[in-house]
């Protein structure tokens, strides 16, 4: 699941949640199966549901597919097979850690901007401490948010 970096500097894995979270995976698929169904019975048309297949996959491709994350002294990036996004540290003020995920903020409080200015990194159960601590390191504890 986690892979070592060749740079001390640099922090590198992957996260794939439908393997780690097989029951909620198969109902993903079920429900998109049946999406799928509707659309093609009500659409009559193999288009639509293609259309519709890869607006579904590509809502869930973070769940469904495979997510690395890296994070080195400048960047944060978080990328599987359909999305592929790219930080600098400077940009993030603050950052919440619940459970098992960390919130990368870009406004020093918590707003309803956090979605979609933010990031979202998901942390490696086995190097959680590791993660966190170097996180610590890139944003400075007086604009740390709620732990």
């Amino acid at each position: 699941m986690s892979e070592q970096s060749e740079n001390p500097e640099t922090l590198e894995w992957r996260i794939f949640l439908l393997g780690r979270q097989r029951g909620r995976g198969l109902m993903a698929i079920a429900v998109c199966a049946v999406t799928l169904w509707f659309v093609h019975g009500f659409g009559g048309s193999a288009w639509i549901t293609g259309v519709a297949a890869a607006i579904l996959i590509a809502s869930l491709s973070s769940f469904l597919l495979p997510t690395r994350f890296r994070l080195d002294a400048t960047h944060v990036l978080v990328r599987n097979p359909l999305y592929w996004r790219r930080r600098a540290w400077t940009e993030f003020r603050a950052y919440d850690h619940v459970g098992d995920r960390v919130s990368l903020r870009t406004l020093p409080h918590p707003s309803r901007l956090d979605h979609y200015r933010g990031m979202l990194i998901i942390l490696d159960p086995a190097r959680r401490e590791e993660i966190l601590a170097y996180i610590g390191q890139r944003i400075s504890e007086d604009r740390h948010g709620s732990a």
